[in-house]
């Protein structure tokens, strides 16, 4: 799990999470060396069965909402990726939880993934090492859209 306070109250933060045209910034080392980059992401429709669609430099995550309580939680079930490392690597499932608290929003990302990397004791590190530097590049952008539309 991934965590971001943002100026910005939770119906305002839903609404910068569902569409992200375009992400930049800092971006972490991971990504800085050959982890595939979001770019942008579009949610169509609305409620459970919206579908969600997220691309990379290199491919994309296509996702299908499972639960949808807004402004407060998102789940997803992603049905397919073209990313490379796929074959053994693989996302599962991913969603948002909108906390309202006294400066804004906290909000949180988890990611699940199934992976076919052996040995486990060396391989996990790198993958939450992975999982949560997507997480932090996409969790800025959220907070960079939030709060410049409060302006």
């Amino acid at each position: 799990k991934s965590k971001e306070v943002i100026a910005a109250t939770p119906s305002e933060t839903w609404k910068s999470f569902t569409r992200i045209s375009s992400m930049s910034g800092s971006k972490p080392f991971l990504l800085r060396v050959g982890l595939p980059i979001p770019q942008q992401c579009f949610l169509e429709g609305t409620g459970v069965d919206a579908k969600r669609v997220c691309y990379f430099h290199n491919g994309a995550i296509s996702q299908v909402v499972t639960k949808w309580d807004e402004p407060s939680t998102i789940e997803l079930k992603i049905i397919g990726s073209t990313l490379a490392g796929r074959h053994w690597l693989s996302f599962q499932n991913a969603g948002y939880q909108l906390i309202p608290t006294e400066r804004g929003t906290l909000l949180v990302r988890h990611t699940s993934i199934g992976t076919r990397l052996y040995p486990r004791w060396y391989w996990r590190p790198l993958e939450q090492w992975g999982v949560l530097s997507e997480h932090s590049y996409v969790l800025q952008n959220i907070k960079r859209i939030a709060e410049e539309r409060r302006k």
